[in-house]
């Protein structure tokens, strides 16, 4: 009960802190219409004060208030979100505690995962697009992220080592961690860049329609390599959800090939490190690293394989434009982790359609709100075709979860002895 109580305060206090950041982000959108270009073409290192200054040069104190109370903000959702990854550790769920205190908890893990979830996307587009942080550079604050996780789940893993049960109990020499989890470290720093890289052409929205595709393609991939079995029912929900991705991307009025191509090779690439796992998991490689474990070990591989792109990015800018952003980065990563950590409580609390279905009412809540955050609009068809992927992916995950369910049935009939 204590666990809860502190749970429940730091989620009331990262509400708080929320509404602040909200209220910093509408002024500064409003203040960087449009970047400051250098002569070489790449965004310049001047601080969000002077490109206030460039609208008004009158207006030099006003914008120096508003920079300091960004600051304050800032430094409060930061803070916020400290404590809350504190109350997510010590509510997140123990092995040996009761299923009724695990359900009485999840409410609280669905909301804030949905939160959060919704509000990293949302951070992720403000920081990459021109109207907001005017931040483009997408393996910078994925390393970024990265750092942080690396960092961050030491810290937790001392505060709460029965989270991380494989990283206890060193189920797993370096030689063999290295030889497993460094290509699904890789892949997974494809995913992340491939995947941000297409918020800086496509609006948040038409992104979630498209992202509600990725368990079919998931499928598809591992029927190719022998993994699954075609079925005429998995056959026609495929064709649904194609027909419905099509006919979102015909309806997208910000439609970008370039943007779709890198969200289809996140999307493939991500498809590619599943099928790895699931293999891995077949062969038993793998089957005893739990989640928050496998970040512990991916995240150090991760900011290496990220490290290249990063320090070639680093070339393009001057440290003053990071400073500017220092907050707002700091925000982001500490945002990053808590996602990652209120996924596994409510992986370790809900089962897999509960899981399911938080997803699909996380989608369509990103799907409409971002439309009334950077004032995107949705078309008639883009609406119903999203409706149409969303409702044939929930269907199809729902039959995958017939067809799981059904062969363990069959399985444990076959090793029952017969009398």
């Amino acid at each position: 009960m204590v666990h809860m109580r502190a749970f429940i305060i730091a989620f009331l206090i990262n509400g708080a802190a929320s509404d602040g950041v909200l209220e910093t982000v509408r002024p500064l959108a409003k203040i960087v219409e449009e970047p400051v270009y250098s002569n070489k073409g790449v965004f310049d290192s001047g601080t969000l004060k002077d490109a206030a200054m460039l609208v008004d040069t009158d207006a030099t104190e006003p914008a120096s208030n508003g920079s300091l109370n960004t600051e304050k903000q800032l430094t409060a959702v930061s803070l916020g979100l400290v404590v809350l990854i504190a109350g997510l550790c010590l509510a997140a769920p123990s092995k040996t505690q009761a299923a009724a205190t695990t359900q009485y908890k999840l409410p609280l893990f669905v909301v804030t995962w949905m939160i959060l979830s919704a509000g990293l996307t949302m951070f992720n587009k403000w920081i990459f697009q021109r109207g907001g942080g005017n931040f483009p550079y997408v393996s910078i604050v994925t390393w970024c992220h990265m750092l942080s996780a690396t960092v961050l789940t030491r810290v937790v893993q001392l505060i709460r080592p029965d989270l991380f049960p494989a990283v206890a109990k060193r189920t797993h020499s370096i030689p063999a961690l290295l030889s497993v989890v460094a290509p699904v470290a890789f892949l997974q720093s494809l995913t992340f860049v491939l995947g941000n890289s297409a918020y800086l052409y496509l609006s948040v929205s038409y992104i979630q329609m498209i992202k509600a595709a990725m368990p079919a393609m998931v499928f598809v991939l591992s029927a190719f390599v022998g993994l699954e079995n075609f079925s005429w029912t998995e056959t026609c929900l495929l064709m649904f959800i194609t027909l419905g991705v099509a006919g979102c991307s015909h309806g997208e009025l910000q439609f970008s090939w370039v943007g779709f191509t890198f969200q289809m090779a996140s999307f493939l690439c991500e498809g590619c490190r599943l099928i790895m796992l699931k293999m891995m998991l077949s062969k038993g490689t793998m089957s005893a690293l739990d989640p928050l474990s496998a970040l512990y070990y991916l995240a150090p591989l991760n900011m290496v394989a990220l490290s290249l792109p990063m320090l070639r990015e680093l070339q393009s800018i001057e440290m003053a434009q990071m400073l500017d952003l220092r907050l707002f980065l700091v925000t982001n990563c500490l945002m990053a982790f808590a996602l990652n950590i209120a996924g596994v409580c409510l992986m370790s609390s809900a089962n897999a359609v509960t899981f399911a279905v938080c997803g699909l009412l996380k989608d369509f809540a990103l799907i409409i709100g971002s439309t009334f955050v950077f004032q995107n609009s949705l078309t008639r068809e883009e609406l119903v075709c999203s409706f149409v992927v969303v409702g044939a992916a929930l269907a199809f995950q729902r039959y995958q979860n017939y067809k799981k369910e059904m062969a363990e049935k069959q399985d444990k009939e076959e090793e029952r002895p017969i009398a």
